[in-house]
Parts: structure tokens; sequence; C-alpha cells
């Protein structure tokens, strides 16, 4: 059905030119798109400018509040940029004063040792190992005779000649060190009769030693014994002194007075027939049983 009327539109366009209008409708209608994506960009960088300005607004609050701050930065650059640096040689020299306080410790500890150690002075080695006939690792003693540092050996089981010289030029004995306290000339007398009576001392030592016995100390442990091919058994230990020529009497042991300490010492000794005298060292031989205890053997060297 046709409508009663119609509206129509006078165009100043030709032909042609309406045809060639109607042809780019698409082309004006993706104009317009893009003009709208166009505005829709602009507007979002406006917002992104907004934020980016108050962004900037709120630092500039934050430096504005801390300008102090970031001056006293600013003017110890030098030592904020150095911090780290001394930190570093603070923790090294911590280090090495707690190095250095552990060393003083150590050796404090190993003074406190030697001096815990020392039993004195004694004229000859057996007044030592009669004065101490057993003894513990750390301890020492000086011997006249030798003029050296005797220690306990714990592998021996005894005193051993250490070889280390004692330099005592540099001191006083007590009679000397009394007379300090005097006069020069009681010094002097004191000096004298003290050379004197060292000299004689010494003397008589060396006469003392040529008219008696000597003792050799030798200990066998009751873990030390070796059975023998040929039955029985044997020991060979340390002897300080010791050598393959001295022909001793036979072994004793040292008696106590306690009856149970003696009478196992007795016994041990009782086990053993024979000794052997070597470079050092002494062996002792049981035919039969061995100890059942430690025992320690006295070896007499008549001269």
């Amino acid at each position: 059905m046709m409508p009663d009327t119609f509206q129509i539109y006078q165009s100043d366009l030709t032909g042609p030119e309406l045809d060639e209008a109607l042809r780019n409708i698409g082309k004006v209608q993706q104009s317009v798109a893009d003009a709208a994506q166009s505005a829709a960009e602009a507007s979002k960088s406006a917002e992104d400018a907004e934020q980016a300005a108050q962004t900037a607004k709120t630092y500039g609050t934050i430096v504005q509040q801390n300008q102090q701050a970031i001056q006293d930065i600013a003017d110890n650059l030098d030592a904020v940029q150095g911090a780290a640096q001394n930190a570093q040689t603070a923790q090294s020299a911590a280090a090495a004063a707690g190095a250095s306080a552990q060393e003083a410790e150590q050796w404090a500890e190993q003074a406190q040792q030697i001096s815990q150690g020392a039993l004195g002075w004694y004229a000859t080695p057996q007044a030592l190992r009669s004065a101490h006939p057993t003894g513990q690792n750390g301890q020492w003693a000086i011997v006249g005779t030798t003029d050296t540092i005797w220690v306990w050996d714990g592998d021996t089981y005894g005193w051993a000649d250490s070889g280390a010289q004692m330099d005592l030029s540099q001191y006083y004995t007590k009679t000397q060190a009394n007379a300090r306290f005097g006069t020069v000339q009681q010094v002097q007398q004191a000096q004298s009769a003290a050379s004197s009576a060292q000299e004689a001392a010494g003397a008589a030592q060396s006469a003392a030693d040529a008219a008696t016995s000597k003792v050799y100390t030798a200990i066998f442990r009751a873990s030390g014994w070796a059975e023998m091919g040929s039955g029985g058994y044997a020991q060979t230990v340390y002897c300080t002194g010791m050598t393959a020529n001295v022909v001793p009497q036979p072994p004793t042991v040292q008696t106590t007075g306690t009856a149970e300490t003696d009478k196992a010492a007795l016994a041990a000794l009782a086990c053993i027939q024979a000794v052997q005298t070597l470079a050092g060292r002494v062996r002792a031989l049981c035919y039969d049983d061995k100890p059942a205890t430690d025992v320690t053997i006295y070896l007499t060297e008549v001269r």
C-alpha cells in the first residue's frame, strides 16, 4: 500500500555527486567513530595528567615536610656514604679485640697451669722421686744436680729429664734476697757465703752420689702385660737413666703402712721373677701369673 504523501528532499547535489556521497557514508561513519575514540583517549590522558599532578603534589608535600632531614643528609653525605665502611671497620676491630682477649685468656690459663704444676727445687732426682713417687701430667720440678726441668711423663709413669736448662743467674737465693734489705757490705758477705755454701753443697752431693747407691724407678701397668710364646708374660717400660750395663739388686716396692695397699704391691711384685736392663728401658718377666694391679718397682744399683 503506498503512502498518501511523500516528503521529498531537495538536494543541491547533482546525480553523480549524490551517488558519490552515498558511496562515502561508511567512511563518514568510521571518521565519527575515530573522533569518538580520540576524545575518549584525550579524556584518559587528562585523567592521567591529573593523577600525575596529584602525585607530584604529594611528593612535593613530603619533600617540604622533610626539608630539614633532606638538608641534613646533604650536609652529611660523606658520612652517610662512609657509614657502611665504618661499620665494617668497627666489626673488624671488634673481631680483633675479641681474638686478642681470647689469646690473653689462653696465655693466662697456660701461665696458671704452669704455676700450678710447679713442685719446687730438689737436689737430686732421687730426692724428687722420694718426695713425689707419683704425679700427673703438667707437674714439673727443678733438679739441682742437672740444673734442668724434670717433668712427669704420663706415658712412662715416671719423672723424666726434659733437658731444658734453667738460667738462675738473674735470680737471688733466699739468703741473698734477705741480704738486700741490709747494707751493701752485708749483701756482699751474703753473696760470698751463699757461693761458698753452694760449692760445698755441690761437692758434698758429688761425694754422696759416689758413695751411695743409685735407684731407678719403673712402672708396670696391669694392662700392659703381653703373653710370651713359651708361656708367662712380659712387659717393657721406659726407665730414666737406665743402661744395659746396670746390674741392679732384686726389685723392691715402696710400702705405705696401709695394709691393703702394701699387700697389693707385694703381691704384684711377687709375680715378677726376673728383670732385664736395657738402654732407657726395663723388661720384666712373669713366668706364672701376671700382676693384677699397677706396680712401681725400684731397682737399686750399688756403685
